[in-house]
């Protein structure tokens, strides 16, 4: 959006001070006179808006009065406190409350060059030692070029 037309969108949202004075002047000459349709109209629309939050209010209290009202739900209750580990018991445990070491501390042996890989690195080292990898990707991308 170019700059002009950003300022056009803003005067359009937001008018200047003076043209919102003049517009509530004109808004103030339509209800000065109690004859005209905006006075009228007005009138008929506050005099609905009356009525309706009478019968609200009233009804409302009605219904309290006379005990009908559903009493208000009861507070929530608080929300349950995680469960203390139990003693001696190392690290985090499944359903059946066994300790398990971390997955990615175990060793894995590589079955091409026969290392012994963390198995959290064993797919980074695997593809490293098949011959994949960013290495060869750029190695093969250099020979085709050349």
């Amino acid at each position: 959006m170019s700059k002009q037309s950003k300022g056009a969108a803003n005067r359009l949202h937001h008018p200047e001070p003076e043209q919102r004075a003049q517009h509530a002047r004109w808004l103030a000459s339509l209800f000065a006179d109690p004859a005209s349709l905006a006075s009228q109209t007005a009138a008929a629309y506050s005099e609905l808006l009356d009525e309706v939050l009478l019968d609200v209010a009233v009804e409302a209290h009605r219904e309290a009065k006379l005990g009908l009202a559903p009493p208000p739900p009861p507070p929530a209750p608080p929300p349950p406190r995680p469960l203390d580990p139990l003693p001696g018991a190392r690290g985090p445990t499944d359903v059946f409350g066994q300790a398990h070491p971390p997955s990615a501390m175990e060793q894995i042996t590589c079955m091409k060059c026969g290392r012994k890989v963390a198995a959290g690195r064993f797919a980074p080292h695997l593809e490293k030692c098949l011959g994949g990898g960013r290495q060869s990707s750029r190695q093969a991308t250099r020979r085709g070029a050349g």
